[in-house]
């Protein structure tokens, strides 16, 4: 298989977690990281980092920047290896921005959490990180896909893991 074909492959199953990550919190769960129940909700915060130091308990903004910022790196990575070329890294950025902005606005039409210009800005800076750390250190393109395969499979299958306790829980 090509390497272009590879990296399209492990985008696909990558966009999978994405959008379960972010679209099926409501329903979903790892190992207790979001409470489902607190994501049945249209709440729209267009004031940046507006609720960052009125967060209880006060981790919980700082758990949710790194956790935006870490969900778009992979995504930056494997766009960087998808689009080879002088001109890539603004590419790669504007592409996460709009994969960013579509969640958004998915989760705020359908009250799937909290829509937050926050969860934009810090996926927008996570892909650039990514990008850019590719690019910088000459990271090795192999071991990138297959680190990104594989974490993406595990936490899908924890994913799995947590909505089989919260049906089982259910019918007890």
């Amino acid at each position: 298989m090509k390497h272009r074909n590879v990296v399209a492959f492990v985008l696909g199953v990558y966009s999978c977690l994405l959008a379960a990550v972010t679209l099926g919190k409501s329903h979903l769960v790892i190992a207790g990281l979001w409470n489902p129940q607190a994501h049945h909700v249209r709440r729209l915060e267009l004031i940046p980092f507006g609720d960052f130091f009125t967060t209880t308990p006060w981790w919980g903004s700082v758990t949710n920047a790194i956790a935006n910022v870490g969900l778009f790196i992979p995504m930056g990575m494997l766009l960087a290896m998808w689009w080879p070329g002088r001109a890539f890294r603004r590419r790669v950025v504007l592409t996460c921005l709009n994969i960013s902005l579509l969640i958004e606005v998915l989760q705020y039409f359908f009250a799937l959490g909290f829509t937050d210009v926050d969860d934009v800005i810090l996926n927008t800076f996570g892909a650039w990180i990514g990008c850019a750390a590719l690019d910088r250190w000459q990271l090795s393109k192999r071991w990138v896909v297959l680190a990104t395969f594989l974490i993406s499979m595990l936490l899908l299958s924890l994913l799995g893991f947590g909505s089989r306790e919260m049906i089982l829980a259910k019918t007890s």
